[in-house]
């Protein structure tokens, strides 16, 4: 844990040197347009030579890893239960699945400007990852974290950042759109979504105002879900936006420099995790339960494919 948190504080620095203004990257992105043409753009990039952009997603990706440290020792303690490389099975495949995103909004309050940092991650809860691993069990949660069952774990060192959840008041438009016949819902767990509608709560409880800026880094290109719901976000409050997220695939042909460095991340967190909660006995090959062709199609196991230029890994 505590080479965690020296992780995140470093990657903290890099946040607030590239929000006073220091240069993301050494190449100009390239940009495209979002459906609809909306009046924000999405720059995509293929090389970070200064690791800013990396930086950024390093934040989310060590955070949610401690979190997942938090919640497997509890679980491994409460249970007197040891760990094996099957249990981490679906934990494996949700870090190297997942989108990870950092969401840095400045905006002015009785003139002073103020800054607010949100984390997210797609994907499912915790408890949800280790289902099949009845010793991992937890008791059941009380009815208030029912929303957030993720939200005790995380440990955040800025008191300015927050860890984002899904949830919106009942009139609020900034909501995911259904793709998936199997699985309407299979949406709200998007990154960018649980990011957004954190903001949109804190803009409605006042802790936070409208007509501010909002910079978004992302670990793969926008779905068409999050784009609609981006464009309406700006729209509805106002709000400068700007999106930089990484360009590349799994596919051998598609990686690129700055995709297959975030991907070493992602391998180094599940080495962490195997290294700290698997006896050496017990370990096997982290791609174990995995079917290679589904983990390179880049699709998140709560929905279908995105736009096929956006695929992860």
């Amino acid at each position: 844990m505590e080479k965690f948190l020296q992780s995140v504080m470093i990657a903290a620095c890099f946040s607030w040197a590239v929000t006073c203004g220091a240069s993301t990257t050494n190449d100009p992105p390239t940009s495209e347009p979002w459906p609809d043409d909306p009046p924000i753009m999405e720059d995509f990039v293929s090389e970070d030579h200064d690791d800013a952009i990396l930086a950024m997603l390093r934040t989310p990706l060590v955070e949610y890893g401690a979190a997942l440290e938090s919640y497997l020792g509890e679980a491994s303690a409460n249970n007197r239960a040891s760990i094996n490389d099957q249990d981490l099975v679906r934990i494996y495949q949700q870090i190297r699945r997942a989108t990870f995103a950092q969401l840095i909004y400045t905006f002015t309050r009785d003139n002073v400007q103020q800054t607010r940092v949100y984390l997210a991650v797609s994907g499912r809860p915790f408890r949800d990852l280790t289902q099949n691993s009845p010793h991992l069990h937890l008791p059941e949660l009380r009815p208030e974290l029912l929303d957030d069952p993720d939200g005790p774990y995380y440990r955040l060192v800025s008191p300015a950042a927050t860890f984002a959840s899904a949830g919106v008041p009942a009139n609020s438009d900034i909501t995911p759109s259904p793709v998936s016949p199997k699985d309407p819902t299979a949406n709200h767990n998007d990154a960018e979504i649980r990011a957004l509608q954190t903001l949109v709560r804190e803009i409605a409880s006042g802790e936070v105002v409208a007509n501010g800026h909002l910079e978004v880094y992302v670990s793969r290109g926008m779905c068409p879900s999050c784009a609609r719901a981006m464009a309406r976000f700006a729209a509805r409050y106002n709000v400068d936006t700007h999106v930089t997220s990484i360009r590349g695939t799994g596919e051998p042909r598609e990686q690129t420099p700055i995709w297959r460095d975030f991907r070493a991340m992602r391998e180094e967190m599940i080495a962490y995790l195997q290294h700290v909660f698997v006896p050496p006995a017990e370990r096997g090959t982290t791609t174990a339960g995995y079917d290679a062709a589904e983990v390179l199609s880049g699709e998140d196991e709560d929905h279908p494919p995105r736009n096929p230029c956006h695929d992860e890994m």
